[in-house]
């Protein structure tokens, strides 16, 4: 009689254990830490899928979630067959486009038109633009983006 209350004594306390493991897992796994970013940076592309030499708009919604001021600058890395324009001038690979966000502002839009080639004989190809951003002169790697543009021949 003895062993089997010590048994069963053992078994709920493995049970007891396995409960708290558990719960503790699924907590840690279920914790994401809190994005401390001074910034945070959405985007839409509209439309994702463009004919050979049409407009797509790349948007970026900027929020000043620290509401400081702050230099930020977005640096575009694509394939030579994709153009990037704010407004009427092109944006180039690798030249930082720069702007300020205040700390009065706690949303900024800001919009660039992309359009695409393809080489002779290719039907579509789907290029990548990478953005790296850079704020108050240090790379924020938490908010690189890559986006995708599909170029179709006509």
């Amino acid at each position: 009689m003895k062993k089997q209350n010590s048994a069963l004594s053992w078994i709920l306390l493995l049970v007891i254990v396995i409960v708290i493991a558990a719960i503790i897992y699924s907590v840690v796994i279920s914790f994401e830490p809190e994005n401390n970013l001074p910034i945070k940076i959405s985007y839409s592309l509209d439309p994702s899928t463009v004919k050979e030499n049409e407009i797509a708009t790349l948007t970026f919604s900027i929020t000043n979630n620290n509401e400081t001021f702050h230099d930020i600058e977005f640096v575009f890395h694509t394939n030579s067959r994709l153009k990037i324009y704010s407004g009427t001038e092109e944006i180039f690979d690798n030249t930082p486009y720069k702007f300020t966000i205040g700390d009065y502002e706690r949303t900024q839009n800001r919009e660039f038109t992309v359009a695409g080639s393809l080489k002779e004989n290719i039907a579509s190809s789907k290029y990548q633009i990478q953005l790296q951003v850079n704020m108050d002169q240090q790379i924020l790697p938490d908010l690189s983006k890559t986006i995708y543009l599909t170029v179709t021949r006509e």
